[in-house]
């Protein structure tokens, strides 16, 4: 529960959610590896990233942590399927990068439009975004939490969601494990974020919304506001 300012220039900002999986306390182990893993590389990747557009070090770095997950599980029977997603949003003035992989999500929003710039890696979600089901159809799809990417879980090999946009005066980022989705459809989302105020209160009325429709996950929410470039 952070509340606070940070002036970009010369730094820049991370901010990133990861949801574990896998059995007993695996899960929630990959996803506190995962976060560890950011931390400890961020000032490689400041370097890398602080004079070039090209995101590609954030791609090295999932794969370096998808192939940390699965050798540490290999050693140890009780971390057997450990995996997590992650969302990660690196903010250079004007610049955001996202590297992603699994269900958490990240949304971009703006007064003329609310867009979710991550794709979650399920079959469900690829079939709602190409219009053969609706929202509803894939809010009750049986498989819509199937990930077929996620990091470690025993695959040999990942194919992250790396891009780059651009970032304006005035953007409000939300960054949300899938249990706040659970709660909360997408115009609720865009409402919600929609409404004046601080990003901590934004925060705390995004999920009070979503846990009294649905307690079925937990739930992390971030929500940041661009106030000036």
């Amino acid at each position: 529960d952070v509340d606070g300012e940070i002036l970009l220039e010369p730094s820049h900002l991370v901010l990133a959610v990861s949801d574990g999986m896998g059995g007993g306390k695996a899960g929630e182990f990959g996803s506190r590896l995962i976060l560890s893993w950011i931390r400890k590389y961020a000032r490689e990747l400041y370097d890398a990233l602080h004079d070039s557009d090209d995101p590609s070090p954030l791609l090295d770095l999932l794969n370096s942590a998808h192939h940390g997950l699965n050798a540490l599980a290999s050693e140890d029977p009780n971390l057997q399927g450990m995996g997590a997603t992650v969302t990660l949003a690196w903010i250079t003035p004007a610049r955001l990068h996202l590297a992603h992989i699994g269900d958490s999500r990240l949304y971009l929003h703006r007064p003329e439009e609310t867009t979710q710039l991550s794709q979650d890696h399920t079959r469900a979600f690829t079939q709602w975004q190409n219009g053969q089901i609706s929202e509803v159809q894939f809010r009750m799809h049986p498989r819509r939490s199937a990930l077929y990417d996620v990091l470690g879980a025993g695959h040999p090999s990942i194919h992250p969601q790396i891009a780059s946009h651009d970032l304006r005066s005035g953007d409000r980022l939300l960054l949300c494990t899938d249990g706040l989705v659970d709660g909360l459809w997408e115009r609720h989302i865009r409402e919600e974020l929609s409404e004046e105020g601080g990003p901590h209160d934004l925060v705390q009325n995004l999920i009070t919304r979503s846990r009294k429709a649905s307690r079925e996950d937990d739930v992390t929410a971030l929500v940041a506001d661009v106030l000036e470039l």
